[in-house]
């Protein structure tokens, strides 16, 4: 909830010019110590508490960038699309990380190159049933019940 809180925050902080940008690079490189830092603090701070700010900072630098026109990795068709879907994925990659856990069972070892391989092909089967979840639920959905913007 409070990440929610914050990113409302913080759009609207952009939304109405009141955001001090730092820019993608510095915000990127804070992403990317926040990053290291949770191998250092307790696991629950690393998945919060480090990152949130940094994240935020990200954000907000490329939402900037976005309404100023200026380039970002973010704004292609392939980043736009899994922006798309994101929210599927969020429902979905929890159940499918679990089935995977399951399936494996949790005495069994497996080598590096094994857990890889099955947590790249358990992402791409999540990216796909997302994008599914995405066309057939969610966006007819938001045709049939959402109204237009334009006046």
């Amino acid at each position: 909830m409070v990440d929610f809180a914050l990113g409302i925050l913080v759009a609207l902080a952009v939304k109405h010019g009141r955001w001090r940008n730092i820019g993608m690079f510095w915000s990127s490189l804070l992403v990317v110590g926040g990053y290291v830092l949770t191998c250092h603090v307790p696991y629950l701070y690393g998945q919060r508490a480090a990152m949130i700010l940094p994240i935020a900072l990200l954000i907000a630098a490329a939402a900037t960038a976005d309404i100023e026109g200026r380039f970002t990795l973010f704004r292609n068709r392939t980043m736009v699309w899994l922006g798309e879907i994101s929210f599927a994925f969020h429902l979905l990659h929890h159940t499918a990380l679990s089935t995977l856990r399951k399936a494996r069972g949790t005495h069994q070892m497996y080598s590096t190159a094994t857990d890889v391989t099955m947590l790249v092909g358990t992402a791409a089967v999540t990216v796909l049933l997302s994008w599914a979840l995405y066309a057939l639920v969610e966006a007819p959905l938001v045709r049939r019940f959402s109204r237009s913007r334009r006046a």
